[in-house]
């Protein structure tokens, strides 16, 4: 699942779900990919690049790396509408995986998102 040094020396960027190139994988993945319910990896379908990772690999990184939390964002509220295994991000963050070693959060608080869709179709986070 990598490691922070891997993290901090790869190419930095990463591309849209329709691109990948070899060099970005890392920064792609830790971009696109998600947290799941289900242990292990899998593939992320909904979004087409990037991976699910379970509880067992939040806790795994946390604990090879010796951190105690990981903060991520990047996935709205619309993501998780169909995702029954993931907390709803409506409050604003999520607590999406917790170990013996530490906590994944999620953190989503755009009030007005997408804030180019009509507004019926805004999930109005209230964070």
């Amino acid at each position: 699942i990598g490691s922070l040094g891997q993290l901090r020396a790869a190419s930095k960027g990463g591309l849209d779900p329709d691109n990948t190139v070899a060099s970005q994988v890392i920064s792609t993945d830790v971009l696109w990919s998600d947290p799941q319910g289900d242990a292990g990896l899998a593939e992320n379908d909904n979004r087409g690049i990037g991976l699910l990772f379970g509880p067992d690999m939040t806790e795994q990184f946390l604990k090879e790396n010796s951190l105690r939390l990981i903060i991520r964002s990047h996935e709205g509220p619309d993501a998780r509408i169909y995702r029954e295994d993931m907390k709803s991000l409506l409050g604003g963050y999520s607590v999406d995986h917790e170990g013996q070693s530490g906590k994944l959060v999620t953190v989503f608080s755009a009030p007005d998102y997408p804030q180019f869709a009509d507004p019926d179709e805004r999930t109005y986070n209230k964070a």
